[in-house]
């Protein structure tokens, strides 16, 4: 049998597959976030993948098209990682920032409760 966008059946539960794949991203992404480790690993993810940088390179329209492809990368990391659990997402941020400050950002983890182990 061949799969075809017109059939409903077919879309219902490729929608219901994609769904819960990306249920299961979200829970791993949960996973790795609640440590301090885990969330300075994805800031570097993110920053290797230029996601807060203008991609525009002058007269380059390759070096632009390729930082646009890392860049949309880094898009979907965010978003995920935003889905998953967004205050984790906001600390992950502080702590950047503190980091580029030369300050010592908090390493505190989180438990499953997301209350803040000590």
């Amino acid at each position: 049998m061949q799969n075809s966008a017109s059939n409903p059946s077919q879309v219902k539960k490729a929608s219901e597959k994609q769904k819960k794949g990306y249920n299961k991203d979200k829970a791993n992404a949960q996973f790795v976030m609640k440590s301090y480790e885990g969330r300075e690993l994805m800031r570097w993810v993110l920053d290797l993948c230029g996601f807060e940088y203008q991609s525009y390179v002058e007269g380059s329209f390759d070096q632009t098209a390729f930082r646009e492809g890392k860049k949309a990368v880094g898009n979907e990391i965010f978003r995920l990682l935003n889905d998953a659990d967004a205050p984790l997402v906001a600390r992950m941020q502080q702590e950047h920032k503190a980091r580029l400050n030369g300050e010592k950002p908090e390493t505190q983890e989180v438990d499953e409760d997301k209350a803040v182990v000590e």
